[in-house]
This record gives structure tokens, sequence and C-alpha cells, in this order.
């Protein structure tokens, strides 16, 4: 995992820490639109299908393209959805918050 971890720039060690906080056991594919929105809430478009794409273990190019319908007409939909808020808190238990003011 450290090997992994150091492909990353520094600057997303902290997002990936917090989500590998809040997931122990690595987050679910339920978990994988709710996770592309609420980080979208503090990451640029790249940083996100960086961070996104090591936490999952998929391809850079196809989450820079789900992102765009995440962050985009389905947003709505996610938001409203029963495993956003499921997300939210465990990401919220482990900083959210404090991550969000450090985004800005």
């Amino acid at each position: 995992m450290q090997k992994e971890r150091e492909s990353l720039p520094d600057y997303l060690t902290s997002t990936v820490e917090m989500v590998d906080a809040a997931f122990p056991g690595g987050p679910t594919a339920d978990d994988y639109w709710p996770l592309l929105v609420l980080l979208g809430e503090g990451l640029c478009h790249e940083n996100l299908a960086h961070v996104v794409s090591h936490v999952f273990k998929k391809d850079f190019w196809l989450v820079a393209n789900d992102l765009l319908g995440a962050l985009g007409l389905e947003k709505d939909g996610i938001v409203r959805s029963p495993l956003y808020a499921g997300v939210q808190q465990r990401l919220v238990a482990c900083g959210y918050a404090e991550w969000l003011e450090a985004c800005d």
C-alpha cells in the first residue's frame, strides 16, 4: 500500500488517509458515487480523479469520465441517495469538515 501511495502527489496524501480511516476495509462499489460528490467539494477534477482512481484501483480516465456525471446532471440523485448520508457520516467522523476547510 505504501508503494502505491508514493505514486500520488504529497498534497493528496491527507485525502487518501481520510478515506482510508473512514473505510478501513476499503470503500465498496456502493460508496463510489457518493465519494465522488463529497470529495469533489474540496478537490479539482484532476485531483479528484487521481484520489478516487487510487482508492478504487480504477483507471484514471474512467474515473474522470464518471466524475463529470457525478458532479453534473447526476449530482442531485446521488445526494438524495441514502448511501450518500452514510458515506458522509463516515467521512465527517474522520475529519471531513476540517479537510474541507483546509481545501479552501
